[in-house]
């Protein structure tokens, strides 16, 4: 199933203008449509959902088009490999994968340039009494999704957190709440 622009920037509540916008920006030139031939580019789920994030990026965490553009080329085999994508077809999730529950992201910058990055798979999260009050244990699986020479300078004051197992599901619940796939199942959570 392909979207077009103009029904996702619809449906995710973002301006039509900034939605193109940002598609020109994350997505690689579609040699079908063009401002000329007079055909509108068709999305998959995982092309809208590219531009969504890019777009979560520069409009949330206030990073500049070319840094969310690095970080999307960045991430893109770890997204494939988690199954983040919406849409993954042939990816086997096994070892401590299969206990992972939600993935968060933590960016840093790398200087003199680029980034670093931290997956937080959380496990499990209960409630626990503490010398008689109640608190949260949380555990997570933490691991870089890129590694990088010691002797480069991490920024870890100045991180922003990237929920990306939240911003997928937001993503898939505003749509499929909206439309009727032939297959829902192979788009659930």
């Amino acid at each position: 199933m392909t979207f077009t622009a103009r029904y996702l920037s619809e449906k995710l509540n973002i301006n039509f203008a900034k939605f193109t916008r940002w598609s020109r920006e994350f997505l690689p030139p579609d040699p079908k449509a063009g401002k000329g031939k007079g055909v509108y580019r068709q999305y998959s789920i995982n092309d809208a959902f590219t531009v969504y994030l890019g777009g979560h990026m520069v409009g949330e965490l206030k990073l500049s088009i070319p840094d969310a553009n690095m970080i999307l080329s960045d991430l893109n085999s770890f997204l494939v490999e988690k199954s983040l994508y919406p849409d993954v077809k042939n990816v086997k999730i096994d070892g401590i994968d299969k206990d992972i529950q939600r993935y968060v992201i933590i960016i840093m910058s790398k200087k003199p340039y680029g980034f670093y990055y931290l997956s937080k798979g959380k496990i499990s999260k209960k409630t626990i009494d503490y010398k008689g009050l109640s608190a949260v244990e949380e555990i997570y699986f933490e691991y870089p999704i890129k590694k990088y020479d010691n002797t480069i300078y991490v920024d870890e004051i100045n991180q922003k957190i990237l929920e990306i197992s939240k911003i997928r599901d937001l993503f898939l619940l505003t749509l499929i709440g909206t439309l009727k796939y032939e297959d829902e199942n192979k788009f659930l959570i």
